[in-house]
């Protein structure tokens, strides 16, 4: 390992043990600002939230304010991957390479605030709790600390990318995620008299079917899309037909027309699909985060940078997974809508790099490892990229 990650190690080393799940980062939180305030910077409260930070390292020159974010939650995952640094806290680990993101993200602000004198602008360094438990994002820009950010730059950890890779894309990078569950209502009887009642299993199992059957025929067969039924609940006894049936799922999309589309035949399917089978319907949907796009004013200069710094650059296919770093550039439009003074004409653009971090089990799987050799390349790159994009080129 390089003197350069070497450095890091530490850092790298207390995230993986010290895994928390979303929205109790309380630990993570405090490394975080005891490490910000290494560098004598100021970590900020997130307004009402009692995890995460903010910091800002103001350049000494005047420009434009560009983000640089870090998710900082674990998952509720026990750890089976082989390391001399395992998870000490039972059943939750890093299993999303996120311990790798907040060491990248620190260790790129400490490049930063050496270069202060260079730097024209504002980097905002937001730590943001909860992405994985999906709110987290939301939570954050609904404190309004993030208004007048104009340029929105981040990491996932990649396991289908060796150290040394970056995959920069430009388009839609990964897909939007919603989530619905539908509960079916009939009538609960005896197992053994079933026409005194109205099943609704049988219903669930049809139309279970049918929503996985519709998909296609409401969206252009060239665009990408997923729905996944992913849990199914009825009933408590063997010789008891239960009054409801309960699924719930996930679509996932590429195009946010395709979006808006399948949630509309989703209910208009539901509810037919019920009265012809009379059973009610009720349907709860969640609007997740939108699809992650990068901007190809920032991919360019991106994937140059990069090269002439020694990464092999991929262009990636986009991944039905889905991350709410989309949030921040569509909360940037909402602001500039809402406050003249945030200068409406100035586009918001965004730039999400996946960083490999070493062929291995996929993220979200016990035995998930990530590289650390990964991070100080990776901070280089992301401080030497965000100095250029505030000298403005």
């Amino acid at each position: 390992m390089s003197t350069e990650n070497e450095a890091v190690l530490p850092l790298f080393t207390w995230f993986h043990q010290h895994p928390e799940v979303g929205h109790t980062e309380f630990a993570t939180t405090q490394k975080i600002k005891e490490t910000l305030k290494g560098m004598e910077l100021e970590p900020q409260p997130l307004g009402t939230l009692p995890t995460g930070t903010f910091a800002l390292i103001k350049g000494s020159h005047p420009g434009k304010t560009l983000l640089l974010r870090s998710d900082i939650d674990a998952l509720p995952v026990a750890e089976k991957a082989e390391v001399s640094y395992p998870s000490l806290n039972p059943g939750k680990m890093h299993a999303c390479g996120h311990d790798i993101h907040m060491t990248t993200v620190l260790t790129a602000a400490r490049l930063l605030t050496e270069r202060r004198e260079q730097l024209h602008g504002t980097v905002f360094l937001a730590f943001q709790p909860a992405e994985e438990v999906a709110g987290g994002a939301v939570e954050l820009l609904d404190q309004g600390v993030t208004k007048g950010c104009t340029e929105f730059v981040g990491l996932h950890s990649e396991p289908l990318l060796p150290v040394g890779t970056l995959g920069i894309t430009a388009g839609c990078v990964m897909a939007s995620t919603d989530t619905f569950r539908i509960t079916l209502t009939g009538a609960g009887t005896h197992a053994a008299a079933p026409h005194l009642g109205n099943n609704p299993i049988p219903v669930l199992f049809g139309l279970g079917r049918e929503l996985m059957l519709f998909a296609g025929q409401k969206v252009s067969p060239v665009h990408n899309y997923v729905l996944s039924i992913t849990h199914v609940e009825a009933g408590e006894a063997w010789n008891v037909i239960p009054d409801t049936a309960m699924l719930e799922g996930t679509i996932r999309c590429e195009y946010p027309e395709d979006r808006k589309t399948l949630k509309k035949a989703l209910y208009r399917l539901v509810d037919s699909y019920a009265e012809a089978h009379q059973v009610s319907a009720d349907i709860y949907w969640h609007d997740g985060a939108p699809a992650v796009l990068n901007d190809e004013e920032m991919v360019q200069p991106a994937a140059e940078l990069a090269r002439k710094e020694g990464f092999q650059v991929k262009a990636l296919e986009m991944a039905m997974t889905g991350d709410d770093f989309s949030h921040y550039k569509e909360y940037a439009k909402r602001y500039q809508v809402s406050d003249p003074e945030l200068q409406p004409q100035t586009k918001p653009l965004a730039l999400y790099v996946k960083v490999g971090t070493g062929l291995g089990a996929p993220l979200h799987n016990s035995h998930f490892k990530a590289d650390p050799a990964a991070i100080g390349p990776a901070a280089r790159f992301l401080a030497d990229f965000i100095t250029e994009r505030l000298r403005g080129r």
